[in-house]
């Protein structure tokens, strides 16, 4: 096993470049599959909402397809967030001009399900990862007027969000309660 894995690297480094276009295919298949994994997470919260409901105030976590830990399934979602939004804003696309649609609709889906899920690792690196992307657009980008519109809608969301998710304002109330008996 040892040697299987002290090989990979060596294996990994002698594969050949992959094309532009595979490695699209490798990040659309990527946030697909996260994609996927939030639906059907987000239908078996619907089904127990209720009982998972009750669990989320008790400070414990959603159950995520394929006995994935939840806060590495939220470290997955920003990244796929951070990713498909990238992509979708750059209209990268390999058959059609759909795609960018299609990327922003899988973000759109696993905003929300990171939101309901309320991890707080993935929020914190979905917000995180939001910031830096928003503050190097800022600079880079030529339409400044919407940079910094797009920066006050980012600051103003997780207020936004702990208003109208129960979910996530649970996860910040216990975060802080927490917080309180620490210090």
């Amino acid at each position: 096993e040892k040697v299987i894995l002290g090989g990979l690297p060596l294996a990994i480094a002698i594969l050949p470049a992959l094309s532009r276009k595979q490695y699209l295919l490798v990040y659309y298949c990527f946030i697909l599959a996260i994609s996927l994994t939030a639906l059907l997470s987000l239908y078996f919260y619907v089904l127990d909402y209720e009982s998972v409901t009750q669990s989320i105030e008790q400070n414990k976590t959603v159950d995520i397809v394929g006995n994935m830990h939840h806060s590495y399934f939220g470290l997955l979602q920003a990244f796929s967030i951070l990713l498909a939004v990238d992509l979708g804003r750059r209209k990268v696309q390999i058959f059609s001009a759909v795609e960018s649609k299609l990327l922003y609709l899988f973000a759109a889906i696993n905003f929300l399900t990171t939101h309901l899920f309320a991890s707080r690792t993935g929020l914190a690196c979905l917000y995180a990862g939001t910031f830096a992307y928003l503050i190097f657009n800022l600079f880079t980008s030529s339409n400044k007027k919407l940079a910094v519109l797009v920066f006050l809608g980012m600051l103003a969301l997780p207020i936004v969000a702990y208003y109208s998710v129960p979910s996530f304002k649970n996860r910040v109330d216990v975060t802080r309660w927490d917080l309180q008996q620490y210090f």
